[in-house]
């Protein structure tokens, strides 16, 4: 017998009370940073910034507006206050409980203050930056006002989450909430869909529409068949979706070459040309570091190596004939592209270059189309197979290595995945302990902020509780297989007369060189958000609103964590430190991209079991990648003037 449901609160309270002065409060602050915006907006001077920014319609709406001030301020202070009345006027007995709902508005409205506060008192801000000051005051808010009213609500769980999702997505498309912060670092609004031909849209929407049903035949199929048998699917849903979403883009499919080739982007093409003989530029690495362009800077020698590398296998035919194969498989016309990457290269490319820039474009594909694997490979060593097999259908959904194709970090969340895998397995054998240090390793060869991995392998050593944990020797001494295959790469890299400390100092010095002009506590307070944009809003919605997160917090802090917890927990912690550490200021949705297969791998067994549930789940990630593909700009080719 089911135990009776006690009625719900409802009196307003001391929680409604202090909902409301906060609303207040944010409705003072808000309509006086949007008539601080428009007073100083200059809608002739301006129109570009407007128009760049914002729709057609709500560009026009803002520079009339701009003409009012005080009309505008009035408002945008109206909005806090109606976002209140609304929430709780919904809140009705069979809709959610009045005090939560309450203490979910006044966090709401608290973000509002905050964002109000800061930007009243930070100085003068450019035009965008203020702009996007005042979404984060009022558009962010007011879409946490609905989550407020919903989350807690009794309704089904599906449809309010689809309901949270929808709305967010038409928020996202109109531009009323920003994404990152402009000047620093932020997802630049154009909407490049609309201007998609008919024909060409209409297939590449068949072409993801396909995928995700694929998708969706997995998670159905549930436990039945062979695992590499019922698997098979997701690599070709990533195909297609690889295939499909670049039509959604400006430049298309024949960005893929030109985007490596961007100086903007990547840098190391331009990096890899200065590579002569590979052991004298790794040698000479930590004094030529400063010398060299955008990322390559700050990174260790073997991208540009691998560069230079696929230049040199492009000389030969059997490779130019690959390239020429994999543009036209991933939908690019071959001159086109080449037009586009010298374009983007600013000088023209050999036949070889091209063909090496493909031949990467194929590793980083095939790195995607293998992460559900990865995945499945993971979420098996912390749960059951049904619970992997839904892991890895959803990975094949996961936002950040399809928006981002093709970029060198798309190799990261494949590599993550396996290295966590054989740790979480090193009680079976010492095998697995240096497997996990070998990939690890690998990674930090790739970029020195992989480091960070080995604190998780630390986080998941030191959360274990019950059948997980393990004795503190043999905890030592996995811990030390694992260091191995670091300690021969930096000897390795000595020997050979590389000098890796002084490489990865002058790095450092060059990461916060390049760094020093955004904001520390800006990004510590924006990072989640980026962070959920990588990861995937449905994501966020689904499991993430249906974990346990008290229980989580108290099992990590009594070390009493197994299974999927204990790989969320310890995701999530070491996020944090790498958070708050600073070194990272912007750029998570990429930049953590590795991170984003291990917190779905531990947090896929927090959803509802029935299949339905999951199925409206990848159909929201499909449509979350159609939003944010064309209309946001993710791949550099260009700066938007």
């Amino acid at each position: 017998m089911r135990a009776p449901v006690p009625p719900p609160d409802r009196r307003p309270g001391l929680a409604l009370a202090v909902s409301l002065a906060v609303a207040l409060g944010a409705a003072v602050l808000a309509g006086s940073l949007a008539i601080q915006v428009l007073a100083a907006l200059d809608p002739a001077g301006e129109a570009a910034t407007l128009a760049r920014a914002l729709p057609g319609p709500a560009a026009a709406l803002l520079a009339r507006l701009a003409r009012a001030p005080l009309l505008a301020g009035l408002l945008a202070g109206m909005v806090p206050v109606a976002a209140w009345a609304a929430a709780t006027w919904a809140v009705r007995p069979a809709c959610a409980e009045p005090r939560t709902v309450a203490r979910g508005l006044a966090a709401a409205w608290l973000v509002s203050l905050l964002a109000s506060a800061l930007a009243l008192t930070a100085g003068p801000l450019a035009p965008r930056q203020e702009l996007a000051a005042l979404g984060y005051a009022l558009g962010w808010p007011a879409w946490l006002s609905l989550l407020a009213v919903l989350g807690p609500s009794r309704l089904p769980k599906p449809a309010t989450r689809g309901v949270l999702l929808g709305v967010l997505l038409l928020l996202l498309v109109l531009r009323v909430v920003p994404l990152g912060w402009p000047g620093e670092t932020s997802l630049s609004w154009w909407a490049m869909l609309p201007a998609v031909p008919p024909a060409r849209l209409l297939g590449a929407l068949a072409l993801i529409a396909l995928a995700t049903l694929a998708v969706i035949a997995v998670i159905r199929r549930g436990e039945r068949g062979r695992t590499l048998a019922a698997l098979a699917p997701l690599v070709l849903a990533s195909f297609l979706l690889q295939r499909a979403l670049p039509e959604l883009e400006h430049h298309g499919p024949a960005k893929h070459a030109a985007a490596l080739a961007s100086e903007i982007n990547t840098s190391y093409f331009q990096a890899g040309a200065r590579v002569g003989a590979p052991a004298e530029f790794v040698r000479a690495h930590a004094d030529s570091l400063a010398r060299l362009p955008m990322h390559a800077r700050t990174h260790p020698p073997l991208w540009p190596v691998v560069f230079n590398g696929a230049t040199r296998l492009g000389e030969l035919r059997f490779v130019q004939r690959l390239a020429g194969g994999t543009a036209r498989l991933l939908g690019a016309e071959p001159r086109q592209a080449a037009e586009l990457a010298a374009s983007v290269a600013e000088r023209p490319l050999a036949a070889a270059e091209l063909a090496g820039l493909w031949l990467l474009v194929a590793r980083f594909a095939v790195a995607v189309a293998l992460l559900p694997l990865a995945v499945w490979f993971l979420a098996r060593a912390v749960g059951g197979e049904l619970a992997a097999r839904r892991a890895a259908a959803l990975a094949t959904l996961l936002p950040a290595p399809l928006l981002y194709f093709p970029d060198v970090d798309l190799v990261h969340p494949l590599l993550y995945a396996l290295a966590a895998a054989a740790w979480l397995r090193r009680a079976r054998g010492a095998a697995w302990a240096l497997l996990a240090g070998a990939v690890a390793a690998l990674l930090v060869a790739l970029s020195f902020g992989n480091l960070a991995l080995y604190a998780a392998f630390a986080a998941l050593a030191a959360l274990a509780g019950g059948s997980a944990r393990r004795g503190l020797r043999a905890e030592a001494a996995s811990g030390a297989l694992a260091l191995v295959p670091l300690a021969l790469l930096v000897a390795a890299a000595w020997l050979a007369g590389a000098r890796p400390l002084a490489m990865f100092a002058a790095a450092l010095r060059e990461h916060h060189a390049i760094l020093a002009h955004r904001t520390p506590l800006l990004w510590m307070a924006l990072h989640p958000l980026e962070a959920a944009v990588g990861l995937g809003f449905p994501l966020v919605l689904g499991p993430g609103g249906a974990l346990a997160w008290r229980a989580l917090a108290d099992g990590a802090r009594r070390r009493a964590l197994e299974g999927g917890p204990l790989l969320l927990g310890a995701t999530l912690l070491v996020l944090l430190l790498v958070n708050f550490s600073g070194q990272g200021r912007g750029e998570a949705a990429r930049l953590w991209m590795g991170w984003y297969p291990l917190l779905l791998a531990g947090a896929c067994a927090a959803l509802e079991s029935r299949p339905r549930g999951w199925a409206l789940l990848a159909a929201g990630l499909a449509g979350t990648l159609v939003v944010l593909k064309g209309f946001y700009v993710f791949v550099w080719l260009y700066r938007l003037a």
